[in-house]
């Protein structure tokens, strides 16, 4: 029986999403020789990242955790670049 995945005639294995590299805020800061602040307003709207928002306490400041995939990181540098 065929997956949801290999149904799909794009589908490939090697470039599963799950598979690809993804970037911390602050690692990709380092590499573009930006703040972690502004990788976060960069990339916080952009469809594709990962925002993990564990549970939280009433009073305490709500942490969001960014995982930017690779394929995101390369079309906002190719919009940005041009």
């Amino acid at each position: 029986m065929e997956t949801v995945f290999e149904q799909d005639s794009n589908y490939d294995p090697l470039r599963a999403p799950w598979l690809e590299k993804h970037f911390s805020p602050k690692e990709l800061g380092e590499i573009w020789g930006m703040s972690h602040d502004s990788i976060i307003r960069l990339f916080k709207q952009e469809p594709g990242v990962l925002k993990s928002c564990p549970p939280h306490r009433r009073g305490v400041r709500k942490r969001v955790t960014y995982r930017i995939p690779e394929s995101v990181v390369k079309r906002v540098h190719e919009r940005c670049s041009k």
